[in-house]
């Protein structure tokens, strides 16, 4: 019988993971769980947005009511070492911390944004967060750029049968196609929960093994959380 989660990990890392990098927690992810890709929403060229839309809540104009509307009951966590990052935290009213050894258990979903963190530690340091909060109860994904690898069709070039083809999650948000195209280079996850989750021919944490064998498709950044409260009974089928 499949497990129900109680609590989801979502790591995000900016920076590009080097193939020499000997991971064994986050390349099990990878390997037992199912990738994909998710595709950014565009922004003015002097902003970086990207853990706002990982979020889910972007555009928002009140980004605490909207939390609240579209996630109702669920907790929250941020830990990061970004002071961009920490200021939206304090907006959210969440609780927030460094990034640190011990990660808080006490949310339904724990963000660790390493941001700020620093190049050479940050992919050492996440490995070591995966490994020690692993198990049957805990979502774990975990996010990174793809800048390394080809970059994918987000759809932003049309074509004839787009027309009478069924409209992408990637492309579609809050029931509605997005007036604007989406950025052309998206990012990189792995998703793992041990009794549900679906398992793919993805073989370690690599954009270009995520990006040819992923099973998960594009998503847009702004289905990641409502898909994942999902999981943990907050939030209804997201949808597009």
């Amino acid at each position: 019988m499949s497990h129900i989660p109680k609590r989801a990990f979502i790591y995000y890392c900016p920076y590009a993971l080097a193939d020499q990098h000997k991971l064994e927690h986050v390349h099990q992810v990878a390997r037992e769980g199912c990738s994909g890709q998710i595709a950014l929403e565009k922004e003015p060229s002097d902003s970086n947005q990207t853990v706002l839309q990982l979020l889910g809540l972007f555009s928002a104009s009140d980004i605490k009511s909207e939390f609240k509307q579209r996630f109702n009951d669920m907790s929250l966590a941020i830990v990061s070492n970004d002071p961009h990052t920490i200021q939206m935290a304090q907006q959210l009213g969440c609780h927030w911390q460094d990034v640190a050894t011990q990660l808080p258990v006490e949310q339904d979903v724990v963000f660790v944004d390493f941001t700020d963190y620093g190049n050479a530690d940050a992919w050492l340091a996440l490995d070591i967060l995966v490994g020690q909060h692993a198990g049957p109860d805990t979502i774990q994904c975990i996010i990174s750029t793809s800048t390394n690898a080809p970059t994918a069709d987000t759809g932003s070039n049309q074509q004839w049968w787009d027309a009478i083809m069924p409209r992408q999650s990637h492309l579609m948000k809050n029931g509605e196609l997005l007036k604007e195209a989406v950025q052309e280079q998206t990012l990189v996850y792995s998703y793992l929960h041990i009794g549900s989750s679906r398992q793919d021919s993805v073989s370690a944490f690599n954009a270009s093994d995520i990006k040819s064998k992923g099973s998960n498709g594009i998503i847009l950044a702004w289905h990641l959380l409502g898909e994942i409260g999902h999981k943990l009974g907050f939030v209804p089928k997201y949808g597009a």
